[in-house]
């Protein structure tokens, strides 16, 4: 098997017991026009509460994943609808700084983590502050002077002085080690320097075709463990919010000295509840979903999304791809391809009236794929999966 998928077991990450619960198990595809699959299993500490992954991709599996021409990205490709462009979520990054803007020093270092696009750090171009924007995938052009890019893992990076303020923004239940990162940060900070973290809260998980327990998301975090994560790692939470309008929590704590003594909450009881009652959330959803698909029968039909969305439509959902003619994509790097057996077109075709209906296979970009497929034909019939979509990558001002 390739290096991508190494796997180890290991004991909980952060109050170290072995006392274990299998709570959720999934799959991830390995080879989607071989329709192979591998399990994957989701486990409890009965002791502290963590959710993660166990066994689990290996530290050099991860970076596999995350590089650009990894198995991962031949697989799955790029996820965003508009291919190519800077991130559409500007508001969801707006909220972020604003929630640490009144505990900023007023001069000083900032190491954004998994920085990604330049919508987060734009908002520090008026402040007297070096950016160290960090993006071990694709690198990413910026015309601000003050902003170095780190083209690097930060588990390997080695900062040549200290950081007054670190970033981590939906990048630490990525990690095989969430100690080892906020440990690492721990040490990468000057004295009370502050720590801003914004991770998928697991209290409120978002129920969408794609599993919220999914192979990338290493680890799944409640308030409760967060929390105990930055005690263990010698941090004081300063300010906590999980009334964000996505499944979300963000947290900004300072530097202390490290304290040994600090005891761990044990979580375990409402994270098990929260999981459970997911399943049965998301179980009503694909009964739903199964329900609007019946409107393929007997149609010239195509599903738009050639990605992680249709990868988990397939396994989840009753879906018969003998009844599917072909698979449409932005991302001209897709097309020309086959995704499970079928081939891949531009949505340009849609033009040529060859089709009755169209599925969309995207969550957070339902409503750009909607606009697309209307510009090219307004009388195919098509199929939504969600009512309401609120997601971090394309969470937007609509008031103005």
């Amino acid at each position: 098997m390739n290096s991508m998928f190494n796997m180890k077991n290991t004991a909980c990450d952060l109050c170290g017991t072995k006392n274990l619960e299998s709570i959720y198990t999934t799959k991830f595809c390995i080879d989607n026009n071989k329709n192979l699959w591998q399990d994957v299993f989701f486990i409890i500490c009965k002791k502290c509460g963590l959710i993660f992954e166990n066994p689990r991709l290996s530290p050099q599996s991860l970076k596999s994943y995350y590089t650009e021409g990894s198995i991962g990205s031949k697989i799955y490709g790029s996820t965003n609808v508009t291919h190519g462009t800077e991130s559409t979520g500007d508001l969801a990054r707006k909220e972020q700084f604003n929630f640490i803007h009144s505990y900023l020093p007023k001069q000083g270092r900032m190491l954004d983590v998994g920085a990604r696009d330049n919508a987060f750090i734009k908002y520090w171009d008026d402040l007297n502050y070096k950016i160290y924007a960090l993006e071990p995938g694709p690198a990413f052009k910026t015309e601000s002077t003050n902003v170095t890019l780190i083209n690097e893992f930060y588990e390997d990076y080695t900062p040549n002085k200290l950081f007054d303020v670190i970033c981590i923004r939906h990048v630490l239940e990525h990690t095989f080690s969430p100690f080892f990162f906020l440990d690492k940060a721990w040490n990468d900070l000057a004295d009370n320097g502050l720590i801003f973290i914004e991770v998928p809260n697991v209290y409120i998980p978002s129920v969408t075709i794609v599993d919220f327990f999914i192979y990338y998301h290493t680890f799944n975090f409640s308030p409760v463990t967060l929390k105990s994560y930055l005690a263990k790692t010698g941090f004081k939470t300063l300010d906590f919010s999980a009334n964000l309008p996505y499944c979300g929590m963000r947290i900004i704590a300072k530097k202390t000295p490290k304290n040994s003594q600090f005891l761990i909450k044990n979580d375990y009881k409402m994270a098990k509840k929260k999981v459970i009652e997911y399943k049965n959330r998301r179980k009503l959803l694909l009964d739903t979903i199964n329900k609007k698909i019946k409107n393929v029968e007997g149609k010239k039909a195509a599903i738009f999304g050639a990605g992680e969305h249709s990868a988990q439509l397939i396994k989840s959902a009753n879906i018969d791809l003998s009844k599917i003619d072909y698979f449409l994509d932005n991302d001209p790097n897709k097309q020309g391809e086959k995704f499970f057996g079928l081939p891949i077109h531009s949505p340009k075709i849609i033009q040529k009236g060859l089709l009755e209906l169209i599925l969309i296979s995207s969550y957070d970009y339902q409503e750009e794929i909607s606009d697309i497929i209307r510009k090219y034909d307004s009388t195919v019939e098509v199929v939504k999966f969600y009512e309401k979509v609120i997601a971090y990558n394309t969470y937007q001002d609509t008031t103005s």
